[in-house]
């Protein structure tokens, strides 16, 4: 799915990239805190993030506090909230801050087109749960629902029901759980904003939140894998071999399905295009269109627009542009 909207060339995508380098580096930092590369890692993340697109206004406090949940698990020190800001790295968040507030003050925050679409106009084709889970939050687990649900259960219950002696310390468990509630919330919580806008609700929107489910299931899996581990590292090993088997089969199947459809569009003839059909176009009337007739219009003209090369036509940019 990450890679289907990197194809739209919108800016949802990098929201994904920014929110999981942040993850990482808040995990990484500090244990490495002498390490460039995880400095390095934690600033282009920030800044990407904070140019990019306004919706990582959510995720960055949302990765951070999972970040601090599983470094209270794994160190046992006491929960605070001064310990939360000093985590945080108030220095990296002033940065961010600042590039963004910035940003917004000369672009989005002066105003924005009114709409007054049908929210869920794209969704009713399959349905919103459809859309909310097999194409997009739960997308990479190809349909095996009952057996993911199986195997968590048997995984992650089992581990709780083990006597303590056994089991250890589970408080790990507790990270990977959180950043799957908040990955919900936040795409929930983004549907809600288009609701209200009178704006369509679409996948693409939830695209930063669908990565990090992701993560955040593979991420209790593991977790749930290394308290099996204190019994017999064999029961470690197939927990393993269960969760791969669940995921990458669907990533294998694709990779070669759209190895074999790029071979193939390479394979076709270049549009012919003339002199006017490159001529950039400034407006387009969609007065008298249908929902239907204008995206396919702006399809086909941003085809059109890449065909011939050069700059974004004015057309596109001012439909973003507030007026």
């Amino acid at each position: 799915m990450l890679l289907y909207f990197m194809g739209e060339a919108r800016a949802y995508v990098p929201i994904a990239a920014a929110s999981m380098g942040l993850l990482l580096f808040y995990v990484a930092y500090p244990m490495h805190p002498a390490s460039r590369a995880v400095l390095l890692l934690g600033i282009v993340s920030a800044v990407l993030g904070a140019t990019i697109h306004p919706y990582f206004a959510v995720y960055w406090p949302a990765v951070c506090l999972v970040a601090y949940v599983h470094r209270v698990a794994t160190t046992e020190e006491a929960v605070s909230l001064r310990g939360l800001i000093l985590f945080s790295r108030p220095w990296l968040v002033a940065l961010g801050a600042g590039l963004y507030l910035l940003l917004a003050a000369i672009t989005w925050l002066r105003g924005h087109p009114v709409f007054s679409y049908d929210p869920f106009q794209w969704l009713w084709a399959v349905g919103p749960l459809t859309h909310f889970t097999d194409y997009s939050h739960t997308q990479f687990l190809d349909g095996r629902y009952l057996k993911a649900a199986a195997f968590t259960l048997i995984a992650v219950a089992g581990a709780l029901l083990l006597p303590i002696r056994l089991r250890g310390a589970v408080g790990a468990l507790c990270a990977p759980i959180l950043l799957m509630l908040l990955s919900i919330g936040i795409s929930l919580l983004l549907s809600w904003i288009s609701y209200r806008a009178n704006y369509w609700i679409l996948p693409r929107q939830w695209v930063g939140s669908v990565a990090l489910f992701a993560v955040g299931v593979v991420w209790l899996w593991a977790e749930a894998a290394k308290i099996w581990s204190r019994l017999s590292p064999l029961l470690s090993l197939t927990a393993a071999a269960i969760a791969v088997s669940l995921v990458f089969g669907q990533a294998f199947q694709i990779h070669r399905l759209r190895v074999a459809e790029l071979r193939a569009r390479l394979a076709e003839p270049s549009l012919a295009l003339s002199a006017s059909d490159c001529t950039p176009v400034t407006r387009l009337d969609t007065s008298a269109m249908t929902n239907d007739q204008r995206n396919d219009a702006f399809v086909a003209l941003a085809n059109r627009n890449v065909a011939c090369g050069g700059r974004v036509w004015p057309v596109f940019r001012a439909y973003y542009r507030p007026g």
